[in-house]
């Protein structure tokens, strides 16, 4: 059987590889330092969960499912607009199927984090929480 993180984070990493995102460019990894020529680099990974309890049904569980989008652009002063853009990119192609094939009950939106490199390499890196929720046991 396999563990619903691994099930979230395959079935998002084909939804946005399709969508291309990243130009396909999606692993399910959690960071790493990244070669600009491996940028624009999409990765997905799961963090911990909560459960609720309705009563004696089965629980609903939660887990934080994270999609990091790192990027490289040439100009300082498109990334902004390019972080937003990607950030956007992303959110659409959860939202062309928010069950994930059905693994899910729902994606919840996210919470969005953007920042940038201070080392002046003119990478951005976007962060962008979701909550997925679906029905069955923690492990």
């Amino acid at each position: 059987m396999t563990h619903p993180r691994t099930t979230f984070r395959n079935a998002l990493v084909a939804q946005l590889a399709a969508a291309n995102v990243s130009g396909g460019n999606v692993k399910a990894a959690r960071p790493s330092g990244n070669a600009v020529s491996d940028l624009p680099e999409t990765r997905v990974f799961v963090l911990g969960e909560t459960a609720e309890r309705q009563g004696s049904c089965q629980p609903w569980l939660r887990r934080p499912l994270v999609v990091v989008h790192t990027q490289f652009t040439a100009s300082p002063t498109t990334l902004d607009d390019q972080a937003d853009a990607n950030a956007l990119a992303i959110e659409k192609a959860i939202e062309a199927d928010t069950t994930l094939g059905g693994a899910a009950r729902e994606i919840l939106p996210p919470s969005t984090d953007i920042r940038f490199s201070e080392a002046g390499q003119n990478v951005g890196v976007v962060t962008l929480t979701y909550e997925v929720e679906f029905e069955g046991s923690p492990s």
